[in-house]
């Protein structure tokens, strides 16, 4: 029987409104140790490890990001999809051209004031199995989160700490802001891409209730695993005195709000054609840290290494 761990509730950090130049100049997260985008650190590039008869390698890329958990917790939130490199509606395959599923995570949290970067390698297994909590996947949901229990040695730009969990639902025709790693890190960018999508549908009433919303951007790979941001401009007046003469100035800031994790069209060929993506509500996030399920691959990779 699959363990289950509880945590009590948490008291969440407010928003941090942030300027329109963050949104014209994501990528400047962490260049030249110049302070920036929260939004963009938070973003984590991943690399799933692969356990060969060469020795670990990392085969395929995602994206995952940093979120507060109960009890002063740290999580990195991606997909289930990530975790295992199978297909949540078929685990039995593989995706892409991985050998097996992968037994670890690699990537590197960077500080947006600039602070030397930090490399970690988590296990995705130890002796009692995975070691993330995952929801419901035989209803659809492809989430997965992962405890990070090693100490930063700065502080993480986890979500709460610059966007609050939004509390409108995302309904068709809302704009959204998805930030994630669709290539390569390096190869066209030094961090974390912001793009934008429309939502394409809304929650699903029928008797199926699938988990997720559509929205109008392809299933790129190694977009997976990105947050998925209501964005707001909010624009102010203000008055400046120059030689005696007084004239107004409008002022442009960005509120950011987490409205849910990207998973892409894995699995379904309809949405691939369409050029959709799916959309997990933040709330299915919240729901998986109440209850704490400890995550389950039905093909784990042959002799994981796991952390002592």
């Amino acid at each position: 029987m699959a363990s289950a761990i509880s945590w009590s509730t948490i008291t969440f950090i407010p928003s941090i409104l942030l300027t329109s130049w963050v949104f014209r100049a994501p990528r400047q997260c962490y260049r030249n140790g110049m302070s920036t985008s929260p939004a963009s650190c938070c973003s984590i590039y991943l690399q799933g490890i692969v356990s060969t008869i060469k020795g670990p390698e990392p085969f395929g890329f995602a994206t995952g990001f940093l979120y507060a958990g109960p009890n002063a917790t740290r999580w990195l939130v991606t997909n289930w999809h990530v975790v295992t490199g199978r297909r949540p509606d078929d685990p039995g395959s593989l995706i892409g051209d991985k050998p097996d599923s992968p037994s670890r995570l690699r990537f590197t949290l960077r500080d947006p004031a600039g602070a030397t970067p930090q490399d970690m390698d988590v296990a995705l297994y130890d002796t009692d199995g995975p070691t993330w909590i995952e929801g419901d996947r035989e209803r659809g949901v492809d989430l997965a989160l992962v405890r990070l229990t090693d100490t930063p040695r700065f502080r993480l730009p986890l979500t709460q700490s610059f966007a609050p969990n939004s509390p409108v639902a995302l309904e068709p025709g809302l704009d959204v802001v998805i930030i994630g790693h669709p290539f390569e890190l390096g190869t066209h960018a030094g961090s974390a891409i912001w793009k934008g999508a429309m939502v394409a549908s809304g929650r699903d009433t029928s008797v199926e209730r699938r988990p997720w919303i559509l929205v109008d951007t392809p299933g790129t790979p190694g977009m997976s695993g990105s947050p998925v941001y209501n964005r707001t401009l909010l624009i102010s007046e203000r008055e400046t005195s120059r030689g005696g003469d007084t004239s107004s100035q409008a002022a442009e800031r960005m509120k950011l709000e987490l409205a849910g994790v990207y998973a892409g069209s894995v699995g379904n060929k309809d949405l691939e054609r369409l050029q959709l993506g799916r959309v997990f509500p933040i709330g299915l996030v919240e729901d998986i840290l109440r209850r704490g399920q400890r995550g389950i691959n039905p093909f784990p990779p042959m002799n994981p290494p796991t952390d002592a």
